[in-house]
């Protein structure tokens, strides 16, 4: 007989545990369990609190549903809990691999306050390492720099660091990291890992320091894949793209010899939603990623990582330039205008145009949605009442989906009412942009109960937007005050202009969104091409080396500003407006 479930964690990760082991058999759940949530109900099932779980967790197999284990994983030593799976970006994790899987967490957690460590190259990634380290680091090791200094540390060389090896971790920081790691073989040194590069042809190799459980890249040939693949179209393959995505993630945990080191690598804003690609396509760039500004994503409000590995970065509009000053004055801030207007559509005109008279007047509902580390919830038939009344006058109704909602219950709801179900894709999907657009040109109108980038996005496009005043209640691991005022009240008055707006644009929406979205901005191809060729120029200048990054900028600036040259004058006016 199959023992019920108890499943930890009542969020996204564990409505898609339990879609998936209640298939078949809606009993085979028994409740869910939540250290924060308990007392309430999940997906029809009590949600019960740890303690209560502790008392009856012999009768029933354990589920883990939570990206962030660490924590979690105490909590079930200390109550006896020892025989338990965990669900891992879509597939059940088996008991015998628990043992493995735990001692990759907990290398990782650990580098927090491990051993001390040597880093391998002292340069670009060296440097980036030693902020990372800190003080643990004891030395660099470089055969072509040793008895210098860098980053206030001795270099040394390698049969030095070699020779330390027993006592200390070794963190290749190299580009071209092979020819050190058969070094480090030979050299019979064990305890070593790879720090590794954010080049193009090396996708496979990144790993985020904070959620490498979550696993935001795969191959190349995986994400040359997926964009490729019409979501809107058919948004019911969804699911086995997101297993043949994740699943090849998940194995980016080693390489052959040595472990991956962790590093959060602010850059990978470049690998979200295919707004550098779009930006770089539009101008015919080609720029690498780590060698361009990062092109900042998502809702950009106060609080957005602002952070990169250069400061060196392009908005959409003007609202975070003060933050982003405030974080540093040497800080290159590009406003280019909404990236839509940048971006190819993922259909070309003749089938947007065919697709828009067959549809008719098309309705589009953007539903909030839940993120990794945060839950949402608002009355949901209040919202389906709302949807099918405001569709009345339409022609037809498209519901955008977010990717690990295609066989929720929201979607069946949808599609029982005659909706058309597309998805714009994965995050790190390089097609989302694209997918985006062609969406929103199908469209004649949007709808939502929360705000968001797809209220920019459509405003930007001059799709109106019509915002229902549903209360979102918000339960995050992040910060809740600040998460809460983004879907309900967000300080900026963003809700007020689109709350019964009757679908029309008005100066009020444009003016309350034109901080944000840049709506009245708009680069040229030449403008665009030159931000990445001077981004480009000043990063290769530092020679990939944030300390000197800040003379190299100012370096720049004295060699454009009396320049005649008709380019070096488009690119000495950007630097003054990115200076401002």
């Amino acid at each position: 007989m199959i023992r019920q479930k108890i499943l930890y964690g009542a969020g996204e990760t564990g409505k898609r545990a339990y879609e998936h082991y209640s298939k078949d058999n809606s009993d085979s759940v028994y409740c869910f369990a939540d250290k924060y949530k308990h007392g309430t109900d999940f997906c029809g099932k009590k949600v019960i609190s740890l303690n209560e779980m502790s008392e009856i967790y012999g009768g029933f197999d354990i589920v883990l549903c939570l990206y962030d284990v660490f924590d979690v994983r105490v909590d079930f030593e200390e109550i006896g809990i020892c025989d338990f799976n965990i669900w891992h970006d879509g597939v059940p994790t088996q008991k015998a691999d628990l043992a493995l899987y735990f001692s990759e967490l907990y290398r990782l957690k650990k580098q927090e306050y491990g051993k001390k460590v040597i880093l391998y190259g002292a340069g670009f990634f060296g440097e980036i390492a030693h902020g990372l380290y800190k003080d643990r680091v004891v030395a660099f090791a470089d055969k072509s720099k040793c008895g210098s200094v860098f980053c206030g540390k001795k270099v040394i060389s390698p049969d030095e660091a070699a020779a330390l090896s027993r006592d200390c971790d070794t963190v290749v920081c190299v580009r071209d990291y092979a020819e050190v790691v058969r070094y480090l073989e030979g050299a019979r040194v064990k305890n070593y890992s790879v720090l590794f590069d954010l080049e193009d042809d090396l996708r496979t190799e990144f790993i985020s320091r904070k959620s490498f459980t979550r696993g935001t890249i795969a191959s190349r040939d995986i994400v040359d894949e997926l964009a490729e693949i019409d979501f809107i179209q058919s948004p019911e393959i969804i699911d086995d793209y997101y297993d043949k995505y994740f699943a090849f993630a998940r194995k980016c945990f080693s390489v052959k010899s040595g472990r991956a080191a962790a590093v959060d690598y602010s850059l990978s804003e470049n690998y979200y939603y295919g707004f550098f690609d779009g930006l770089r396509d539009y101008c015919g760039s080609d720029v690498r990623r780590y060698e361009s500004p990062a092109v900042s994503h998502g809702y950009p409000v106060v609080g957005t990582r602002a952070s990169v590995t250069f400061p060196n970065i392009i908005c959409a509009g003007e609202l975070m330039r003060d933050y982003v000053r405030r974080e540093c004055n040497d800080c290159l801030y590009f406003s280019v205008g909404a990236y839509l207007n940048y971006i190819e559509s993922f259909y070309g005109e003749e089938k947007v145009v065919h697709l828009k008279s067959q549809n008719g007047k098309t309705l589009t509902v953007f539903a909030v949605h839940s993120a990794t580390g945060t839950d949402l919830r608002y009355d949901t038939d209040e919202f389906y009442e709302i949807v099918s009344e405001e569709s009345k006058n339409f022609d037809s109704l498209t519901v955008c989906v977010y990717f690990t909602e295609y066989k929720s219950e929201m979607t069946k709801r949808f599609e029982s009412m005659g909706a058309r179900i597309v998805s714009a894709g994965f995050s790190c999907d390089l097609s989302f942009a694209k997918r985006l657009k062609t969406i929103l040109l199908l469209s004649d109108a949007v709808l939502t109960n929360g705000l968001g980038s797809h209220v920019n996005h459509a405003l930007s496009l001059n799709i109106p937007v019509k915002l229902t005043p549903q209360k979102i209640d918000v339960n995050s691991v992040k910060n809740d005050d600040y998460i809460k005022a983004i879907y309900n009240d967000s300080g900026l008055k963003l809700r007020a202009v689109l709350e019964n707006a009757d679908y029309q644009i008005t100066h009020e929406q444009l003016d309350a969104y034109e901080p944000s979205t840049g709506i009245k901005i708009k680069k040229t191809k030449e403008e665009i091409g030159a931000i990445f060729d001077l981004s480009r120029h000043i990063i290769q200048s530092c020679n990939y080396q944030k300390s000197k990054y800040a003379d190299a900028v100012l370096a720049a600036y004295s060699d454009l500003k009396y320049s005649t040259n008709p380019n070096d004058k488009l690119k000495s006016r950007l630097m003054r407006e990115a200076l401002d």
